[in-house]
């Protein structure tokens, strides 16, 4: 898809058939806002899991011009919700991925923007990992996620590789404590890098036998990143 506007506005429809955010640059992003809302260039978005909110477009300039919103805190509909945000923070999190930006940016942002989609009835833990566990915040009511966003994205990295037995035990034993109709462990880890995982297919599979599903974000593609993507599919996750 073109990332000039010039080259959009040559266009009367733009068509995103279940393709999810993370397809585009974030210039691409901001050419198709400026497409509709400037232009009045037509947009139309189809799919399921990789459409709308599902497919992250939650606080992109996309969803600015839909007419739809995708903050789940307004629905009164849905279970409540318990959500541990594991993340990795060793060493080889500090590898850079774009000017002044490094993985751990990225995985403090992917965690902060899952806390702003959610609800009043529901509850979060934050856990930076590498050899040991250190809670950035425990486990607490999401009454202003704005303020739990802002103290994720200041974390710093720490040493070592992540132990991700370490932050699976830890993030699983904090959920099997609460009470909510929903529970799930979300862990950002490095793809290159990822350490100490070999209790983690039972440690998923009992999880998920106990009501706690798993999803993983490989952060950059590594040779560790198959087995992150097993672990995702043991748990129910993504």
């Amino acid at each position: 898809i073109p990332v000039d506007l010039p080259t959009l506005a040559g266009y009367d429809l733009v068509v995103l058939s279940d393709i999810d955010a993370r397809s585009f640059t974030d210039d691409q992003l901001e050419a198709l806002r400026s497409f509709v809302r400037d232009l009045g260039g037509g947009l139309l978005m189809a799919g399921v899991r990789d459409a709308f909110g599902l497919g992250g477009y939650a606080y992109t300039p996309v969803e600015e011009v839909l007419p739809a919103t995708f903050d789940l805190r307004r629905r009164r509909d849905r279970a409540s919700l318990a959500m541990v945000i594991g993340i990795d923070k060793s060493g080889s999190m500090t590898m850079p991925v774009a000017p002044g930006v490094i993985k751990l940016d990225l995985a403090n942002e992917g965690a902060a923007r899952s806390a702003l989609l959610l609800s009043p009835m529901d509850r979060i833990a934050v856990e930076h990992v590498d050899t040991a566990v250190t809670w950035t915040i425990p486990m607490t009511a999401v009454s202003d996620p704005e303020s739990i966003a802002a103290r994720i994205r200041p974390a710093q990295p720490g040493g070592g590789g992540i132990y991700v037995d370490v932050a699976l035990e830890a993030g699983y034993e904090a959920l099997r404590a609460e009470t909510t109709q929903l529970k799930h462990l979300l862990l950002f880890s490095d793809g290159s890098d990822s350490e100490e995982m070999t209790r983690a297919r039972v440690l998923v599979r009992q999880a998920l036998a106990d009501g706690i599903t798993t999803s993983i974000v490989s952060m950059g593609a590594g040779p560790d990143s198959p087995e992150l993507e097993v672990l995702a599919g043991l748990g129910g996750g993504r």
